[in-house]
Order: structure tokens, then sequence, then C-alpha cells
């Protein structure tokens, strides 16, 4: 017979193995399903890192150019010949044009230029400088480019008759018997020959009605012209100031009201500049904005109307995605009221307790979300430790307040604990898709912290997977 005692002792082995294997393979079914539940609880979901930094809005308008233009009349009806390219600056008594009555200067200038086809290295310089700048700069818009470069570059031939002097030049006409007049610059300034009845406007003189510019037209007059008599023909813009005249909104004239000046841009170019910025009323009771410009005058000498950008950037903040904002609703406690734990790190309410037998006091930790000089903003869940009809006392004394009032704040959720913490913002300024918020607020957000992109169907305190 065998030895009963073992086969006991072996029974009892194999069910303390089979007892810590179940026990090991409960463990493991528990954990995946805790696993499993926890990930089914959780939301997986976009979040965005709050970034630090301002925000740069771009406002495009057009505006009318407004310059000190001193407009030259022929004296005598004949043919034109003009000696200074347009852009460039002449002195008083620079000779600017000629006039002919017979067109025989003209006539014998062409036969020169024909016969003389070595340019100088200036002259040579001057076209390439022309026809570079037309090339890089034209649009199908703006065909008086065409015409401008075209009038340069006769301009630069006629210098280049070639190098003769004018001392020169008058005595082959008179040797030529060739009669003409010479005009000279009464005033000092930059030439330009583009007259469009706008050279004795003023800031104030620009209507709504000037901005619809269907109508609009630019006479240029070229080398060789019939011109009649008392004809404008090119113009001397005098100051290097010169203003800007653009519509404004509504809007826009509050938000610049405060402006002493404005950067801006100017379209088609790389040309920034900061202008002086005033408010003007025109004679049509309709109110502009102003832009005073101390240089690039001769960059826009041919333009009167100009686009270009307000380079308007908001203070600097916390940038975050307009999807991202939420409003929730917050059960207010006067100021006042707050009273501190016994370790004084907790900042909660005392709470009165109403019993069959009387009142007692007792301390209620809360979490605040934002507060101001009237008010504390704290939850209004269901779940809150205080409840609209609750009595909370004021530390000290005796006196109570009911808990009913209610106000909204804009927030997101912050998630960098896992789960979904309201943070209240402050909003400063906003584009199409963001918002700046002021940065370094109490209950608010930090720079690199984590918030939902987008917290549609999250609630407060569920949990968030990252």
């Amino acid at each position: 017979m065998g030895n009963p005692k073992k086969k006991v002792n072996g029974l009892s082995a194999r069910k303390i193995r089979i007892g810590i294997g179940t026990f090991i393979l409960l463990a493991v079914v528990c954990f995946v399903g805790y696993t499993a539940y926890s990930s089914y609880k959780k939301t997986n979901i976009n979040f965005y890192e709050v970034v630090e930094g301002g925000m740069a809005k771009d406002t495009g308008h057009t505006g009318i150019a407004i310059r000190t233009e001193n407009t030259q009349y022929t004296q005598t009806a004949g043919y034109i010949n003009f000696f200074v390219n347009a852009g460039k600056r002449v002195s008083v008594g620079t000779r600017i044009y000629t006039i002919d009555e017979t067109g025989a200067m003209s006539s014998y200038l062409a036969s020169v230029s024909e016969g003389n086809t070595e340019l100088s290295d200036e002259s040579a310089a001057r076209l390439r400088k022309n026809l570079n700048s037309f090339a890089t700069q034209y649009e199908d818009s703006d065909f008086a480019q065409v015409y401008n470069t075209k009038m340069n570059i006769n301009t630069t031939l006629l210098d280049s008759t070639g190098s003769m002097s004018s001392e020169m030049l008058d005595q082959l006409m008179a040797e030529s018997g060739i009669n003409y007049s010479r005009v000279y610059a009464p005033v000092a300034g930059v030439i330009s020959y583009d007259i469009d009845g706008y050279e004795d406007r003023t800031s104030e003189s620009i209507t709504a009605e000037d901005f619809i510019d269907t109508e609009y037209s630019v006479h240029h007059i070229k080398s060789g012209e019939m011109v009649e008599n008392e004809a404008p023909v090119c113009k001397i813009i005098t100051e290097e100031q010169w203003d800007l005249i653009f519509p404004i909104t509504e809007e826009e004239r509050e938000k610049f009201s405060g402006q002493n000046s404005l950067k801006v841009s100017f379209s088609g170019t790389d040309i920034s500049a900061t202008g002086i910025y005033t408010q003007v009323n025109s004679v049509d009771g309709n109110a502009y904005g102003k832009l005073t410009f101390s240089k690039y005058m001769v960059n826009f000498i041919n333009d009167r109307y100009i686009d270009f950008n307000i380079d308007m950037e908001t203070e600097s903040g916390l940038k975050i995605p307009k999807s991202a904002v939420i409003t929730k609703t917050f059960l207010l406690v006067p100021s006042g009221y707050l009273a501190r734990g016994g370790d004084d790190t907790d900042q909660g309410f005392y709470k009165e307790i109403l019993t069959d037998t009387g009142s007692s006091i007792e301390y209620v930790p809360c979490d605040i979300y934002y507060s101001n000089e009237d008010y504390y903003y704290i939850d209004l869940s269901s779940k809150a430790p205080l409840q609209p009809g609750d009595y909370v006392v004021k530390p000290g004394t005796t006196e109570k307040y009911k808990l009913g009032d209610t106000a909204t704040r804009e927030g997101v959720y912050n998630i960098n604990k896992g789960y979904a913490v309201f943070k209240q913002i402050d909003i400063m300024d906003s584009n199409d898709e963001f918002y700046t918020i002021k940065k370094n607020q109490p209950y608010g957000l930090s720079v690199y912290d984590h918030i939902l992109y987008d917290p549609t169907g999250v609630n407060e305190g569920d949990f968030i997977y990252q």
C-alpha cells in the first residue's frame, strides 16, 4: 500500500499551485479590464500648447496722396521738349523744357539722336535703371508706367545728345535758324509729368467720390508733342513732406483715436514707414484718416492712389485658438467672505449649517475660478460644496450672506493634470483664428499650458488622454 500521508501532501501542493495560478490570472484580467475601462472613460482629444506673443493685424487701405505740387503752364503754343527726367530734383533756374512753334527743334534733336548712338556711362546707367524698374514693377492695372518709362528714356536720350551743354545747343539752334523758348524752373523741387487735376487739392477737400476712381485719369505730355498755350505740362513738388488721406470706419476711428502715429507697409514694395496720424474732417462732412510722412515722397511721385497696410500689433499676451474658448456660469460670493483653512494654504468659506437644535459654522474649502473687487467666482455644479440658497458667514463676524447671484466667464479647459480644469481668460484682441489674452492673471493660464483645442462634449473633471 502507498503512503497516505504523501498523497495528502501531494494533493495539498497541487491545490496550492492551482490557487496561485488562479490569483495571477484574476489579477491580469482585472488589470486589463481596468485599463480598458480607463481608456473608455478618457477622452482622446487634440490639445494646444499656449504660447506667448502679440497678434499682428494688417488692415488694408487705399489712400490719396496729397503733395505740395506747383503746376507749370505753357506761355505759348508749340512743340515741347523736356530736358529733365521725372523724379529728378531741380534747382531754381534749371532748364526743364523748351517750346518751338514750328517743330524744327524736335526734328533736329531727333536727327542728332539718330546719328549719335553712343551713350555716356551715366546715360547708359540711367537707361538700365529705368528699364529694370519698369520690368520689376509693371502691372497691367497701371499702364501709366509705360508712359513714364518712355518719357524718362526719351529725356535721357535728349540729355545724351550727347554731352553737349545748353550753351552749345543754343548755338547750334541759332546757327540753324531755329527759334524756340526756354523754360526754367521757378522753384526748387522734384519734377513729375503726371497731370491729374488733383494738384491743388488739400486734405480737407478730399471727398468720398474721390475714392471711386472710375473717372480718374492722368494726362501725360511727351517730348515732341504739340501743346496749346496755357496748357499744364508738368509739376514741381516743392516739399518732401506729404500726406495720405484714407477712409476709416467707425471702429477704426475709435481704435486710432489714441494713436499719434501708425506704422504702414506699402503694397507691392518693401517699404515700411511710420506716419504721424491725425483725423481730418472733409468738406463732405466725413472724417478721414491722415498720415503725414517726411520721406519716400519720390518713391510714390507718380502715384495718386496708394495701397497700404496699417500694421497694428496688439500688446504682448498669450495666444490661444478661438475654438478652445467656452463660457461657464459661476456662483458669486461677496469679497470679504473668503476664509482660510487650518494650515493657511486652503481657501474657502464658512458655511452655516442648520440643525434641529440650532445652527453651526463649518469651514468649506472651495476652488476659486476668478475674483474681482466685488465677488469670488466658485463652482455652480450639483457636486459643489456650496449651493444657491446656502448661507456663508463673514469671518470674525456674525454677518451672513445668502448665495444665489451668478455670473459667466469665458475660459478654456486646462489639461495639464490629465483632466479638464476650467481656467478663466481676459481677451485683449483677436483675428479670424486666435485670441490674444492677458498673461500673468490670477486663476488664469501660463505659457506652455496644455488646453483643449476643441472642448465640445467635454465636462470639467473629465479625464483627458493626450
